[in-house]
């Protein structure tokens, strides 16, 4: 879709870095593991792990468009539930792109799209990388990496591009 098709309201999308009242804490991770991209999404309650989800890409895609499809995939989460969430990423690269009025991306867009719908129901921030915050550790844990190889990745139902 051209950019200039676009509605405005989609082109901007700057979620609150954090909303009261929530019903999970959810951090998200965009990683490659041995040739394989993927991504987790894993939820907190009360600093007490509840979910984890895991998908798979397509080989061609980028750790980059993985964080951005973790952060889509936790505000439709979130949306399908009626539940309200902050979402912490450590990719500020995704905070901008999201930003961005500009971003020609049909991943990008796609994103935004979704997330355009969950005003009011979801928080986005980012936080430091590898300082010990509990969720933001657990998706690169090495428990993590062993389920992982373990159970294989869970194939993403939609086509990433």
């Amino acid at each position: 879709m051209p950019i200039n098709n676009i509605p405005s309201n989609r082109k901007y999308v700057s979620l609150p870095p954090q909303i009261q009242d929530i019903d999970f804490e959810v951090y998200t991770d965009g990683s490659r593991i041995e040739n394989e991209t993927g991504f987790a999404v894993c939820t907190f309650k009360d600093n007490q792990n509840i979910n984890n989800f895991c998908f798979k890409l397509q080989p061609h895609n980028s750790v980059f468009q993985a964080e951005l499809a973790a952060i889509q995939y936790a505000a439709n989460w979130a949306a399908s539930n009626n539940y309200k969430i902050n979402i912490y990423t450590d990719r500020l690269s995704s905070i901008m792109a999201l930003k961005s009025a500009i971003s020609r991306s049909s991943f990008v867009i796609s994103a935004k799209n979704d997330l355009s719908a969950v005003k009011g129901l979801v928080g986005l921030s980012w936080v430091k990388a590898h300082v010990g915050i509990q969720g933001n550790e657990w998706p690169t844990s090495k428990q993590n990496q062993r389920s992982l190889q373990v159970w294989g990745w869970i194939s993403q139902p939609l086509v990433l591009i």
